[in-house]
């Protein structure tokens, strides 16, 4: 796992999601790529710019997480980002970014309508104190948007907001071909 090759075109990644070894197949000319033409999303605003709390889960803590392939499993857990956004408090749980800082897998009121059915945002390492720049306007759409072949991690209950997050990016583009 974490190891790839390349064969032909392809590129071939082993996972091991929860110890179950598997290959991702990366292929340049899949359909759901080449017929991607861009990204729609919100423009960006300043009032998507949050100042939020910290707070660190024990060490060894992990989070039951469901998969987009119907799949269940665990994750290690950060902890807790608490932040204010136009009037309605949350407080999302947060995982360790791959490279650093923190990462989150949410849902809100413009899902399925206005945006995906759920994206993901990275923040900053929180400072010692606690506080982290929750910056809305950086949400993104997951793998699973681009290709079924990604076992993308659903939002924790905690983390399936009642108000519309109407920043980010909201749904993949792509090129509609003719059928007769």
């Amino acid at each position: 796992p974490g190891e790839q090759a390349q064969l032909g075109s392809l590129l071939l990644r082993a996972i091991a999601p929860d110890g179950i070894v598997g290959l991702r197949v990366f292929d340049p000319d899949r359909p759901e790529r080449v017929s991607l033409t861009g990204i729609d999303a919100f423009e960006p605003q300043p009032a998507w710019v949050l100042e939020g709390h910290f707070t660190a889960a024990a060490q060894d803590a992990s989070i039951a997480v469901d998969r987009a392939d119907g799949s269940a499993g665990s994750e290690p857990l950060a902890g807790t980002v608490r932040f204010s956004v136009h009037g309605h408090e949350a407080a999302i749980s947060v995982f360790p970014a791959p490279a650093s800082g923190l990462q989150a897998t949410f849902a809100d009121a413009t899902n399925g309508d206005t945006t995906q059915q759920f994206r993901f945002l990275t923040l900053p390492a929180p400072a010692t104190d606690g506080h982290v720049v929750v910056d809305l306007n950086r949400a993104y759409l997951p793998p699973c948007a681009f290709g079924d072949g990604y076992l993308c991690q659903l939002p924790p209950a905690e983390n399936r907001l009642a108000f519309a997050i109407e920043a980010g990016e909201r749904f993949a583009r792509r090129r509609v071909e003719a059928t007769c």
